[in-house]
């Protein structure tokens, strides 16, 4: 029996085939060169941050190898040795650092080299690490207390959103009873018993006698105008002449006075009047003078008059 014939070995064989197809295909789709020949090199760090195995190992933006293989070791305080495959094209010179990062928004890891300017490193050389100036972990670092403030922030809209939930239905109860009033409000006005109806026709009669009112006094206020103003002028018009009368009787009064006549024309024109006016007023003054001075050569008084008539 050929063994190459058999079923077994065909089944098999397709086995092997299709996991080296699977294999090639996997690492071809993560972007590894499956055909290009690599490098090992190894990287020893304190703690990996959530690396993986198949991480890429990137270089100027550019992949250029993967995480091999993560090992603990238990006999250097449990540091963690990582190995790196890196396309043979890339010549790697000293110091080289692998620096461990962060790939993404999505917080994938993956290791960044920056290789120095000396001698060639050989491979399985081991690479030292490098602590990363990881721009994403300082914006996650920087955005924990903004989603902690967020999420304050909405515990306090959503307690605000509740009690203004409270306040939809209070006005809901509100907007039902200004309803149920203005319903009962319609209710009363159309009852044609109601007393707000009667009211209203009250109002219309008395606003109409009103009216009638006013038209059966026009007229009578009209003439009581024109009496008043009719009276008002026959006053003035009386008034006026009754001055005009007294000025003309002053006038001549002045012009009699200034011409001399009449009494007070001749004491005002008459110097001599004046001047004898004048002289009997100063021997009046000397009189009262003398009178005051000598009382008893005018007035003589005895109370019983017998020594008047033995001095006679």
């Amino acid at each position: 029996m050929n063994i190459f014939k058999s079923n077994e070995f065909k089944v098999g064989l397709l086995s092997v085939v299709s996991m080296i197809i699977l294999y090639f295909g996997f690492n071809f789709l993560k972007g590894y060169d499956v055909f290009s020949a690599t490098k090992q090199y190894t990287v020893i760090y304190d703690q990996i941050e959530g690396l993986q195995i198949s991480n890429p190992v990137m270089l100027n933006g550019m992949s250029i190898g993967r995480v091999s293989n993560i090992e603990i070791l238990p006999d250097k305080n449990n540091k963690i040795r990582v190995t790196l495959l890196i396309n043979n094209q890339v010549t790697l010179k000293q110091p080289t650092y692998a620096v461990l990062g962060s790939n993404g928004l999505l917080g994938g890891k993956a290791i960044f080299l920056e290789i120095g300017t000396g001698k060639v490193l050989d491979n399985y050389a081991e690479l030292p690490p490098k602590a990363a100036n990881d721009m994403m972990a300082t914006l996650q670092a920087k955005a924990n207390p903004m989603i902690a403030r967020l999420d304050s922030m909405t515990i306090k809209i959503n307690a605000l959103l509740s009690e203004f939930s409270g306040v939809g239905k209070r006005m809901n109860n509100i907007l039902a009873n200004v309803d149920g009033m203005t319903a009962a409000l319609e209710s009363t006005l159309a009852s044609p018993n109601s007393d707000l109806n009667a009211l209203l026709r009250n109002f219309r009669t008395l606003s109409a006698n009103l009216v009638e009112t006013e038209k059966m006094l026009k007229p009578t206020l009209e003439n009581s105008n024109a009496f008043l103003k009719k009276l008002n002028e026959l006053e003035f018009k009386q008034t006026l002449d009754k001055l005009n009368k007294s000025l003309q009787e002053v006038n001549i009064i002045l012009e009699d006075l200034n011409k001399g006549k009449g009494t007070a024309g001749k004491v005002l024109k008459d110097e001599a009047l004046y001047t004898q006016m004048k002289t009997i007023t100063e021997n009046i003054d000397r009189l009262l003078i003398d009178l005051r001075e000598n009382p008893k050569r005018y007035i003589n008084i005895s109370i019983f008059g017998g020594k008047n008539k033995e001095e006679k």
